[in-house]
């Protein structure tokens, strides 16, 4: 799944999803999701579930206008997304956010990882309007978050958070970048105090 503008006549971001076997060709190429009433939907997010597919993306501009902010889409088999394909995006897709005390004037760019576990929705995102550090919000349904706190400082942008279980105790591995030459990780146990962070790779 990635977002672009992709075989279309304008620059406005919409979700695609593509195959592949080796992670050298790609093929079956399918918009997902249009960009609707947003000038973009992009930087999407999206994993597995038992309940089927979930993805979480950025919507610009929202209805205030001028920023952006979290949209959460569902589908049971990655191709028909809040059942249409292409679904039209709509304001109604933005999440709410109760206890972030900036959440009305937040600018959330390319930084809504999403993580399912427990039967909670985990939220990882930055504020640019507030940037240097990570936050993480919780939800049952994907729809309503409640602000957990601070997990991270540092200014980056958080790409994607993992939970891998080893010998019974859960890891948590949060990869981030910020639009440069080099990727960053950083590993936590509980999934709310994440440690230093350290390089993965340059460009």
């Amino acid at each position: 799944f990635y977002g672009a503008w992709d075989g279309v006549e304008t620059g406005n971001d919409r979700i695609y999803t593509a195959w592949t076997e080796d992670f050298l060709s790609f093929h079956d190429r399918h918009m997902v999701i249009d960009h609707g009433v947003y000038t973009h939907v992009c930087n999407c997010c999206t994993i597995r579930t038992p309940e089927g597919w979930r993805m979480m993306c950025t919507a610009y501009p929202h209805t205030q206008g001028g920023l952006n902010r979290p949209a959460a889409y569902e589908s049971a088999d990655g191709l028909t997304w809040s059942g249409a394909a292409p679904y039209q995006a709509a304001f109604s897709d933005l999440v709410t956010m109760e206890g972030y005390a900036k959440w009305d004037n937040a600018d959330i760019n390319g930084m809504n990882a999403i993580l399912h576990e427990d039967g909670q929705y985990r939220l990882y995102f930055g504020d640019f309007r507030s940037f240097g550090k990570v936050h993480r919000a919780s939800s049952t349904d994907m729809r309503h978050f409640t602000y957990d706190g601070t997990v991270l400082d540092g200014p980056v942008a958080v790409n994607d958070v993992k939970r891998i279980d080893i010998a019974g105790q859960p890891w948590y591995l949060m990869a981030a970048h910020m639009n440069g030459d080099t990727m960053w990780y950083s590993l936590s146990q509980d999934g709310m105090s994440f440690g230093p962070r350290h390089v993965l790779t340059r460009n």
